[in-house]
């Protein structure tokens, strides 16, 4: 079995950094890791959405125009 290498100058980074840190401040790493995932899901999810109304607007046969929010105008809304 290897073992894992890594550089001295970043075992000293890690030092200066997590040295002072107790262990309850270390745990909150564990909860901000599942915020994270829970995070990514979200916009995954949203960016299926968004595919699938991109999908829909486009065999309408109406043109979109991009707004300037990211969002998807058709050219109807976009003269208003």
């Amino acid at each position: 079995m290897s073992q894992a290498r890594y550089l001295d100058a970043t075992f000293y980074n890690w030092k200066a950094k997590y040295a002072g840190m107790t262990v309850a401040e270390l745990g909150g790493f564990g909860s901000s890791r599942a915020e994270n995932a829970k995070l990514k899901r979200i916009v995954a999810d949203l960016a299926l959405d968004n595919a699938a109304l991109k999908d829909l607007l486009a065999e309408s046969g109406k043109p979109a125009v991009q707004a300037r929010g990211g969002g998807i105008l058709t050219a109807e809304r976009a003269m208003a």
